[in-house]
């Protein structure tokens, strides 16, 4: 299989996007410090005057660019980072104009997935709402649309990829990454229907409805990514691994 610059701009592209996503609360969460420098409640309740968070802030990161590795990595070789193409450039690994584009895909995706992240956290805790006010319930199926598509993604792309071996990281790494920056990080609709059973009032069967017409869509367009990233199936016949 070739992997034409198109496909290799495309990972990285997602790549990015979706790393940003995962560390995109850093930057939702300085601006509300910057609202209320003193550290307010609502500003402890998210986790940004705690010292601790921080280290579960650098594993979704950390986590999401090994899973984006292992998911992408054969195709464009994982950089998720213009100086990290530079070098590649310099060592001629990348011509200029793959390296232009690659920095292009990289900024683009960082710039969305900061953009995204900011607007799936604009629900904040103690009626403070930073963005777009009142899109707090929206942005929870836009981030639970984002988890089962990486999700379906990363176990089917590993697959196909002929990495069957590391499904288990791609897919355990990529739920550990989802429940910490996702509000809505369910990618399971067994898990996100049973969580509408867990409350104390009788569950919305329309926003369950919702929830799963969301990750159908997101487990076709998981589908449609992964079919085109990795046209050729080099996974090897179903009875040799189980993995999931």
């Amino acid at each position: 299989m070739e992997n034409t610059l198109a496909r290799r701009v495309v990972a990285e592209f997602i790549g990015t996007f979706l790393l940003l996503v995962a560390a995109g609360h850093v930057f939702s969460t300085a601006g509300i410090l910057r609202l209320y420098p003193n550290g307010t409640n609502a500003a402890a309740t998210l986790g940004v005057i705690n010292g601790v968070d921080k280290t579960a802030e650098a594993l979704a990161v950390g986590i999401t660019l090994a899973v984006m590795v292992v998911l992408f990595g054969a195709i464009s070789g994982g950089h998720f980072n213009p100086m990290v193409s530079l070098a590649a450039m310099l060592f001629r690994g990348l011509t200029p104009a793959e390296f232009a584009s690659y920095a292009v895909a990289q900024i683009a995706g960082g710039i969305g997935g900061v953009i995204t992240a900011q607007y799936i956290r604009s629900g904040l805790p103690n009626g403070i709402v930073v963005g777009k006010a009142g899109m707090g319930n929206t942005w929870d199926y836009v981030s639970e649309f984002i988890a089962t598509l990486a999700l379906v993604a990363a176990v089917h792309g590993t697959i196909r990829a002929g990495r069957a071996n590391l499904v288990p990281l791609a897919l355990g790494g990529w739920v550990v990454v989802s429940v910490a920056s996702l509000p809505q990080g369910f990618g399971n609709t067994a898990i996100a229907v049973a969580n509408f059973f867990t409350g104390k009032a009788a569950p919305n069967f329309g926003s369950i409805a919702l929830f799963i017409g969301v990750e159908i869509v997101a487990a076709l367009g998981a589908w449609v990514v992964v079919s085109y990233l990795y046209p050729e199936d080099k996974s090897a016949p179903a009875a040799t691994y189980t993995t999931f």
